[in-house]
């Protein structure tokens, strides 16, 4: 930041050498610097070896390695008894002299060792696979209250703070089993974290300061504590996707932990379950300590090469090298020959049986946002205090709720109710409390508003509605071929509410949809709608060339495998209040092939959410005339190097628009496969298939900040395992079936909605962890540009190959107006809420 604040990096008139030394000379003048042009060795900066890993440590070639450690570390008190051994052969055949006798001693003593030691081995893996069969694995949701609590405690600087205890599975010999293979887990995580791992790194995770587990002695208490950077969801995630094998080896010896094989397989990679359990074992910290409050893993490795090349750096290569390291990544490593090409999101490791879906009984906005029907409103219900009055309404209601796909219907219904909604249906608390903690708590809910950037003027308690005075029970969205069809629906649909005793508390008008071969664009004047993620095995999801989008179905829907092979976790209510059976049976040990027979009765559960999803929906004021003034002002004074780069002052804003959205305006083109503005007689069109850290990876086309970047990174995480960092960001994919609204002041915005099935892994994720995150792949102190901040001078770096050139003076263009959580139930399930005693 220093280095930065100079003012010299921007400069047209100096070349990259010029402007290093210029740097040292300013650096050379001031006596606390000189420090800094000492070169010391750094080995963070240094590369792995060798990728680390459970293989790796098993390989051939490392096995010699590990035969002392072996030893050393777990199998010494084996020793006595093979020494008893070589004694006594040595004593029963020493008329062969004493050569001869040991020679026997020995080769006796190696089969004998080596035959207790394979079935000890054997017995030890008959009995864990004996255990990981018949313990508990109880999916607990944690307490809405204990999260509220533990979220107050988070996002007090750059880096999070993990605190939890677990307790080690019960039974007094198998207590005694689970200490050894906890033992044998913690040093074959360190064997492989010895051998290959880059300094700083856990395996492939790089932004953990500190982790430690321990058990407590005398007790049964396995304790972690860690520090790491951003939000909990991105560190949990890192471990789903990156460290699993280790992390279930440790924690699948504790209670409840999700179910495990062989120590080292399943558990933690069942991604939704590991995060509540984790959650079940969290407490809030007393505590609170950062060597670097403001600096993340990234931000310090690049601090320190930034240090590193102003001591030491001498080539043009060296000195080109060391300016990108402000505003834009450094330069790839070599990967061989050719180009490591991701595949896009594989299909799951855990055979599946096959997806049928059930298109009579899903949401039709999981087929998509009607974009057919160019006339849509969006109603929001306050739902009346009596229950009965409530069920009688959706009975009136629930013949129309269109479900599927069919694109020949004129007008189509999309119902969704809130935890408030599911209460006044008469749900009792603790059918409600199966729901996940996230939709019991809602968006409004303190430690969640925080987390999502809704403060200040954006604060729940300023929006419209969907906050604590103006509750939001329930959402219905009306969409239509014409707008008189539109109009007489919602009229139909208002006088049967109120006839029932519900209430349409507002009504939120959405702007109708050009022709059909129009680009739907959002306020500010971009194409929207581009880049969505496609279902596997719909034939837009068969596509090669859309591979990198491919999604499993339960990434969206309740009931189907996710990319991870296993269920999402699903609402159930007691059997009992199911008893003309509109539910589905309740299987928790998924997945398993419907149907399920001979599970019933008044003592099984029903599943609640089978064939529904998770409906996100936030109101987004934008301030358009803003907006485009910005442009115009940041274009007129804008920095040399975009002057240099972009003459034409209309041409220059029309470039900054792009580097803000990662998108051309006029035809929705990428500026990763694009970098350079249409032709007017030409237009590309939009393009979705491009890889940002293949194509893109330092940032020059599109920049780091950029929203697109943002908010689906792609591969862009961690150019270097492009099939990892993709399938990470296809965890984080959202539905969007958002459209536009303008009311009858003018005022315009987009209504934002999404479907997800887990809201934290998927929407929270990405609003905290990708958008809101100010050091976002090692930026310094930036947000999303158009996502509200409470930041009072907000910035852009738009990087270029002559240095960063920082827009400064970004105001919150966006608002939020309102906004809530909600569930899209299913057919069966509707029809169970409205005709259930």
């Amino acid at each position: 930041a220093h280095v930065s604040r100079m003012g010299v990096l921007s400069s047209l008139e100096l070349s990259p050498r010029e402007k290093l030394e210029a740097v040292r000379n300013e650096l050379w003048k001031d006596d606390s610097a000189k420090w800094v042009f000492v070169p010391e060795a750094t080995p963070m900066l240094e590369p792995a070896l060798a990728p680390a890993s459970t293989a790796t440590v098993l390989a051939p070639q490392q096995l010699m390695g590990l035969a002392w450690p072996a030893f050393r570390d777990l199998l010494w008190p084996l020793l006595p008894p093979p020494l008893l051994l070589w004694a006594f052969v040595g004593w029963l055949f020493g008329s062969v002299g004493w050569v001869g006798a040991t020679i026997l001693g020995f080769m006796a003593t190696t089969a004998a060792s080596a035959a207790s030691v394979v079935a000890i081995v054997m017995w030890a893996k008959r009995h864990l696979n004996r255990l990981e069969a018949t313990d508990p694995a109880r999916d607990v949701p944690p307490d809405p209250s204990k999260i509220e609590k533990i979220m107050e405690s988070e996002g007090r600087c750059a880096q999070g703070l993990l605190a939890s205890v677990s307790k080690l599975k019960p039974g007094r010999f198998n207590s005694l089993f689970r200490r050894l293979a906890l033992r044998v887990a913690f040093w074959f995580i360190g064997q492989a974290n010895a051998r290959g791992v880059r300094p700083g790194f856990l395996g492939q995770i790089a932004d953990i300061h500190f982790a430690r587990w321990f058990l407590l002695p005398g007790t049964d208490k396995l304790l972690f504590w860690s520090n790491y950077d951003g939000a909990w969801e991105s560190y949990v995630e890192d471990f789903i996707q990156l460290g699993h094998e280790g992390v279930s080896a440790i924690w699948s010896n504790t209670q409840d932990f999700p179910r495990t094989q062989d120590l080292f397989i399943g558990g933690a990679s069942d991604g939704d379950r590991l995060r509540r359990w984790a959650r079940v074992q969290m407490y809030a910290p007393q505590f609170w300590y950062s060597a670097y409050p403001d600096l993340t893993l990234e931000r310090i490795r690049r601090n320190a090469a930034i240090r590193q090349g102003l001591a030491s750096a001498r080539t043009e290569t060296e000195v080109e090298d060391w300016l990108s390291l402000f505003g834009s990544a450094p330069p790839p490593r070599p990967r061989g020959k050719g180009l490591v090409v991701a595949e896009g999101t594989p299909p799951p490791a855990v055979p599946l049986p096959p997806p049928r879906l059930d298109t009579r009984e899903v949401p039709t906005l999981v087929f998509g946002g009607r974009s057919h029907m160019r006339y849509a409103t969006c109603l929001v219900i306050r739902m009346s205090d009596r229950p009965e009055q409530c069920r009688d309404w959706l009975r009136k209601l629930e013949p129309d709720v269109t479900y599927g796909a069919d694109r020949h219907l004129k007008w189509a219904l999309a119902v969704a109710l809130s935890t408030a909604g599911f209460d006044k249906l008469g749900l009792p608390r603790t059918d409600l409390d199966t729901f996940p903690a996230v939709f019991r708590n809602g968006m409004t809910a303190r430690p969640r508003s925080i987390a999502l950037g809704d403060v200040d003027k954006d604060a729940p308690e300023n929006w419209c509605w969907g906050n604590e005075d103006k509750p939001a029970d329930a959402l219905l969205s009306v969409y239509a071929e014409s707008n008189d069809l539109l109009n007489d629906t919602i009229k139909d649909i208002t006088n049967a509410a109120e006839a029932s005793g519900q209430k349409v508390a507002v009504t939120i008008a959405l702007q109708n949809l050009p022709p059909k071969h129009e680009p739907m664009r959002e306020p500010f004047g971009f194409v929207d709608g581009i880049s969505q993620p496609l279902l596997r095995d719909t034939p837009r999801g068969r596509s090669a060339r859309n591979a990198i989008h491919v999604a499993e179905l339960g990434e969206f829907v309740l009931g189907y495998p996710d990319n991870s092979g296993y269920y999402p976790s699903t609402p159930t209510v007691a059997a009992g209040l199911d008893p003309h059976h509109f539910l589905a049976e309740f299987v928790p040990e998924l997945p398993a092939q419907r149907p399920v027979f001979g599970t019933g009765g008044s003592d099984g559960r029903r599943d609640l959410g089978c064939n529904g999803t998770y409906l996100v929906i936030r109101q987004l004021e934008q301030d358009v005339v803003g907006f485009e003034d910005w442009l115009t002002r940041t274009a007129d004074k804008a920095d040399p190097l975009l002057v240099a780069q972009v003459p034409d002052p209309k041409d220059r804003r029309e470039l900054i628009a792009a580097k803000l959205m990662g998108r051309w305006r006029s035809d929705g083109s990428s500026l990763t496969r694009h970098p350079h503005p249409p032709s007017n007689r030409h237009g590309r069109g939009a393009d979705n298939e491009f890889l940002h850290g293949e194509e893109d990876s330092q940032g020059l086309r599109c920049p780091f900040g950029a929203h697109i970047r943002r908010a689906n990174p792609r591969d862009s995480l961690d150019p270097e395992h492009p099939q990892a960092a993709l399938s990470i960001s296809n965890r984080h994919r959202i539905l969007r079936v958002s459209r536009p609204y303008q009311e009858n002041s003018g005022t315009k915005g987009t209504l934002f909605m999404c479907l997800n099935a887990d809201i934290e892994r998927q929407f929270e994720f990405i609003q905290q962890t990708y958008l809101r995150a100010p050091s976002f792949q090692a930026l310094e102190d930036e947000v999303d540009p158009v996502v509200p901040s409470k930041q009072n001078d907000r910035q852009f770096t738009v990087p270029t190959r002559d240095g960063p050139t920082v827009l400064h003076g970004l105001p919150d263009f966006v608002r939020v107006r309102g906004g809530g959580y909600f569930f899209m139930p299913a057919r069966s399930t509707l029809r169970f809420l409205a005709e259930r005693p």
